[in-house]
């Protein structure tokens, strides 16, 4: 999650491989059985979609600029930004996702069968983000005190 710089380096391809075999089993434990490609195949377009848009991220929301939210005069009220949902970024489109995940089905297909399932991903991927930020925190303040810093 460090070190990745291009879907083309070492990093990104063990990141890859392991979250791969994440959505594998969401696949197993949801019973979810692919028709028009193999499991290994959705699964790991799956994961290079997900892993994409989480380590390559497309800058500020332009509508909100970076807020999370926008604000309406006639209602007197902030809500939520409607392309941005929330996250301050712009985040890919459709195409774009189903384009990176580069599977050999139907974009419509991809988008209604396997969104779910690239959520899921993005999700495990920012668990882990902080499971290693913990622990290299502790590792660090370990380090520290050995040597008094």
């Amino acid at each position: 999650l460090v070190r990745s710089i291009t879907p083309g380096d070492r990093h990104f391809a063990l990141l890859h491989n392991l979250l791969t075999s994440e959505v594998r089993l969401k696949f197993q434990d949801d019973g979810f059985k692919t028709k028009q490609i193999t499991t290994k195949e959705a699964a790991k377009g799956v994961a290079r979609s997900a892993l994409i848009q989480f380590l390559f991220k497309r800058g500020i929301c332009t509508k909100c600029d970076g807020k999370g939210f926008v604000y309406i005069k006639s209602e007197l009220k902030h809500v939520e930004c409607s392309k941005c949902e929330g996250k301050k970024e712009n985040s890919y489109n459709q195409s774009e996702r189903y384009r990176i995940s580069g599977m050999s089905i139907d974009r419509k297909a991809y988008l209604k069968t396997y969104e779910q399932y690239e959520k899921f991903a993005i999700e495990k991927l920012a668990d882990w983000r902080v499971d290693l930020d913990s622990h290299l925190r502790g590792y660090f303040f370990k380090v520290a005190e050995e040597y008094d810093l």
